[in-house]
């Protein structure tokens, strides 16, 4: 009983998102990437249902001198929820996210997000479809290819016909378009609660 005490002491501490109470969401977007730790105006979500998959958008958006012109920019992290799967889902539960999102369809320094491809890693949970981080600027992305890999935690605090709520926890290795680096590569941490009504 201590040993499972203090596992789970241990895991509050490292992913405090996933352990929010049954039904309490306040909507969060909490990224860093790198050293970086980007401060937001306004954020958003937002969920669409498609062809039996619901595409979730939460992040947030600054501009950073108002006065300036063409140094604005927005985080999104976006996930795409298999509605199906869903109804294996329990509420409440704390489910492993892993895998890595990739394309090779890169061209005029910008990603096709319908080119992107997930591939699962172990234990990975099977209603969710797509993991992307990205920001968008008015800047330029330069790679012949794209890669992200994910590690983390998600729970479902509701899933309903008009809503769904849940809180994960996600470290990324990889490359984010409007993000730049030497070798092209970052490592993104991100603390992320969504309130949505799929349309």
């Amino acid at each position: 009983m201590k040993h499972a005490t203090w596992l789970f002491t241990l895991l509050l501490l490292l992913f405090p998102g996933c352990f929010l109470p049954e039904g309490e969401v306040t909507p969060t977007f909490e990224l860093t990437v790198d050293t970086s730790v980007p401060k937001y105006d306004t954020l958003h979500q937002s969920a669409t249902l498609a062809d039996g998959l619901i595409t979730i958008n939460v992040g947030g958006s600054a501009d950073p001198i108002p006065q300036a012109v063409d140094d604005e920019f927005g985080d999104t992290l976006r996930l795409v929820l298999e509605k199906k799967a869903l109804a294996n889902v329990t509420i409440g539960t704390v489910y492993t996210l892993a895998g890595t999102t990739s394309t090779h369809d890169v061209s005029g320094g910008w990603i096709d997000t319908n080119s992107l491809v997930f591939t699962p890693g172990t234990n990975h949970l099977d209603a969710v479809q797509l993991i992307y981080l990205a920001r968008s600027c008015f800047c330029y992305f330069e790679s012949a290819s794209f890669e992200q890999s994910w590690s983390g935690f998600i729970r479902f605090h509701e899933i309903s016909a008009s809503q769904i709520k849940a809180t994960l926890t996600l470290t990324m290795h990889g490359q984010i378009v409007g993000f730049w680096s030497n070798d092209g590569s970052h490592t993104a941490k991100l603390e992320v609660s969504f309130d949505v009504a799929p349309k």
